[in-house]
């Protein structure tokens, strides 16, 4: 695990072993939940395949990347994360079951890689999700991949916080009976 402090009150870790990963769920599902906008689900069994689609499987998987934000201020709390793969979706298996990867396999040639970063409430508009995106930007372009995308609603309220970020849209498409759009970012490598 590494460390990189962000300022005298936040510092962020890349977390490495997938033991150590698997250790922080609870305090991951503090967070991904609460800030999941499906907040419902029809029983147990559904809730953990959300679960698993969207955050799990990043933490099992040795070649993910886990990246947590601890405030030092506040006993260590855990005030956000960021899960994240170098892997195409498009090309690799594991992620088969999200439809849309077959639409936009064109897009993830040149973005192969992709996130999810979430924090705790009052943690937001502070520029902590900023600081763990771009992290992991150096991250990807220290090991030579070329670009990072995400998918979100079109509709989402997290489409400007990307923009800023430098993800511009490159599609928008229907999936699931809704809009989504792919917003993507080259990286010099």
């Amino acid at each position: 695990m590494s460390t990189r402090p962000t300022s005298g009150r936040i510092a962020i870790e890349h977390v490495v072993p997938v033991s150590d990963r698997l250790a922080l769920g609870p305090e991951l599902d503090a967070i991904f939940f609460p800030a999941s906008t499906t907040k419902s689900f029809p029983d147990e069994t559904a809730r953990l395949a959300f679960r698993e689609r969207w955050l799990g499987r990043y933490l099992s998987s040795q070649g993910d990347h886990l990246l947590v934000a601890r405030d030092l201020k506040a006993d260590r709390r855990l005030a956000g994360y960021l899960v994240a793969t170098l892997d195409n979706p498009g090309l690799t298996t594991r992620f088969a079951d999200i439809g849309y990867f077959r639409s936009v396999a064109d897009l993830t040639e040149r973005f192969p890689a992709h996130l999810h970063v979430n924090l705790q409430e009052d943690y937001r508009n502070q520029g902590l999700g900023s600081e763990l995106i771009t992290v992991f930007l150096d991250v990807a372009t220290e090991l030579g991949c070329p670009g990072v995308h995400v998918v979100t609603s079109a509709t989402s309220r997290n489409i400007p916080f990307y923009t800023r970020n430098g993800f511009a849209n490159q599609r928008q498409l229907e999936w699931a009976d809704h809009e989504i759009v792919f917003l993507g970012r080259t990286l010099s490598v």
